[in-house]
């Protein structure tokens, strides 16, 4: 299953695409990348949003944005004699999110990358970031 990825173009190509099987490596390049991009006290929201493009959250009156994506990587598989779906292999899919939460000023005071659990939904996901980090 292929997932795509818009960033802007300041640190990378406008789409990347995210195949099965996507590897840590590359997740750790895309994290390091936004976080150079988001830095605590020196970079301003205007600058992130230049950066990074329009998030897919916008909360707690502009102070938090986060923006999303999603890698996947589990294959069914079927065995000799076990029927059609007999298991599966690699890991699951798993939603992202690059959080960033800025001061009254327009600042970013922190950002993270962080992954749902279990069922919880990406929205409630960087919410409960943002309230544990205050």
């Amino acid at each position: 299953m292929i997932r795509m990825l818009r960033l802007r173009s300041n640190f990378g190509p406008r789409t990347g695409i995210l195949k099965s099987g996507c590897r840590r490596g590359w997740m750790a390049t895309i994290s390091g990348r936004m976080n150079k991009r988001a830095t605590p006290g020196i970079t301003t929201k205007q600058e992130v949003l230049e950066n990074l493009g329009s998030p897919l959250f916008d909360l707690e009156g502009g102070r938090l944005i986060a923006y999303y994506w999603e890698t996947t990587g589990q294959l069914k598989a079927s065995f000799f004699g076990f029927g059609p779906e007999a298991g599966e292999i690699g890991p699951k899919q798993k939603q992202w999110a690059f959080c960033v939460a800025f001061d009254v000023g327009g600042r970013v005071t922190r950002r993270a990358t962080i992954s749902t659990e279990n069922d919880e939904t990406v929205r409630d996901t960087v919410l409960k970031w943002h309230s544990q980090t205050k």
